[in-house]
């Protein structure tokens, strides 16, 4: 009997260690896949911020394009008018 209660002691003690060993190896797991995603994250993030800022550079030059060609069209309207006018 106390050969057998000593066995069945160390097994249980031996599932104990197995059972921690195995909720130590998941938690690193855990931890070394939370440490890829949040790397990973924070790449897109830079990422999402430089493209955004690159996309308000080329708007601020769209808008003064835009501006510069209306002020051309603008000028050379006015010049046919003054023309037109004149031929009159």
């Amino acid at each position: 009997n106390a050969t057998m209660k000593s066995q069945m002691e160390l097994t249980i003690k031996d599932l104990e260690f197995k059972l921690y060993k195995a909720k130590t190896s998941q938690a690193d797991c855990n931890t070394t896949e939370l440490e890829k995603y949040k790397e990973l994250y924070l790449e897109e993030l830079k990422l999402r911020e430089s493209l955004s800022d690159e996309l308000n550079k080329r708007k601020e030059i769209l808008a003064d394009v835009s501006t510069k060609l209306l002020q051309e069209k603008e000028q050379s309207g006015s010049l046919f008018t003054s023309h037109t006018i004149r031929a009159v």
